[in-house]
């Protein structure tokens, strides 16, 4: 039987075992390190504005000003899901969103909270959904992140990438695209699903 032995003060805890006593104190103490930490970083500045307009799946019209969605590549209007990406980030963004500039860029991540108050970050939510593709050089501290639901989408076949044959169709193809046909062999016509990496 292991018993933790605290005496009334709770400054010297013991951990006993039979007979022998093991000293707790220095285990249970904040390691030196922990005084050494930088200061926390700021919070991010996020600027309210009002949407005035979808222009594609990667811009937004903010107080009448485009501002481009930070690590997105969407299909332009015309190709493959276009449509789709488009309706998604109108129905996302709604009237308001939070925009976090990055500095040097032409490009912003933009957030929206919910009724509850969480804030949710529609870069990101455009990717996971494969409504967009990852862009590559993306700039900001998420970019890791936005990679990753990036992956995600892929990984699911989701939005985009369930839909067409790649980000931006045939080499940027303005008709819309099949994802799956029929190949005929040795006299039998079979669907043929076309693979997505």
């Amino acid at each position: 039987m292991l018993v933790f032995r605290v005496d009334s003060t709770g400054v010297d805890p013991f951990l006993v075992h039979d007979t022998s006593t093991i000293p707790l104190t220095n285990l249970l103490a904040p390691p030196d390190g922990l005084s050494q930490l930088g200061v926390p970083s700021e919070l991010p500045k996020l600027t309210e504005m009002d949407v005035t307009d979808v222009l594609d799946g990667a811009t937004l019209e903010l107080d009448d000003q485009p501002v481009r969605l930070a690590g997105l590549d969407a299909p332009l209007p015309g190709e493959c899901f276009a449509g789709q990406a488009i309706r998604r980030l109108e129905r996302l963004a709604g009237d308001k969103v939070l925009v976090e500039h990055i500095p040097n860029s032409d490009v912003a991540y933009i957030w929206v909270e919910g009724d509850d108050g969480v804030r949710s970050m529609l870069n990101y939510t455009m990717l996971a959904g494969g409504s967009a593709a990852f862009l590559p050089g993306t700039p900001g501290q998420f970019a890791q992140w936005l990679a990753d639901g990036d992956r995600t989408a892929r990984t699911q076949v989701a939005g985009l990438w369930g839909s067409c044959t790649s980000q931006h169709g045939t080499g940027r193809n303005l008709e819309p695209e099949a994802t799956s046909l029929a190949i005929r062999s040795d006299g039998d016509t079979r669907p043929y699903a076309v693979w997505l990496p």
